[in-house]
């Protein structure tokens, strides 16, 4: 996925009300260490949350998230699971029949929901809160 790519999902996913939790990280580098309102911090590298700068996590002040990064992936998938209401929703890719490209979509153990796939994970579940009530 490219910057571009990911910036534009991280867009969409602010947009479909995903919002900031703690653990996302955003494009340009900060991670949200404390989401209970709009306060994050950024971490100095060793993973230590050092306070050097405080930001709010709205529109304009933070980039969107980085939905390259694992544990923003991980802190959406936990978001969709709670927009939609059941624990059991996971990924999965799946090679498409006529195309090389790895399909990814939202799944429970009964159910796949081609309403909520991409060609990523991370537009997966970007669908799937666009798509959530």
């Amino acid at each position: 996925m490219t910057p571009a790519e990911a910036e534009s999902l991280g867009r969409r996913w602010l947009a479909a009300e995903g919002g900031w939790s703690a653990g996302m990280l955003s494009m340009d580098g900060w991670r949200v260490v404390h989401a209970a309102g709009i306060v994050a911090c950024v971490t100095d590298g060793d993973g230590n949350a050092d306070a050097i700068e405080r930001r709010e996590c709205s529109p304009g002040l933070l980039s969107p998230p980085d939905l390259r990064d694992p544990a923003t992936m991980g802190v959406c998938l936990a978001v969709v699971r709670e927009r939609l209401d059941s624990p059991m929703f996971r990924t999965d890719a799946l090679y498409a029949l006529r195309v090389s490209e790895r399909c990814w979509q939202l799944y429970t153990d009964t159910h796949a929901y081609s309403w909520a796939d991409g060609t990523t994970e991370a537009e997966a579940l970007v669908r799937a809160m666009e798509c959530a009530p």
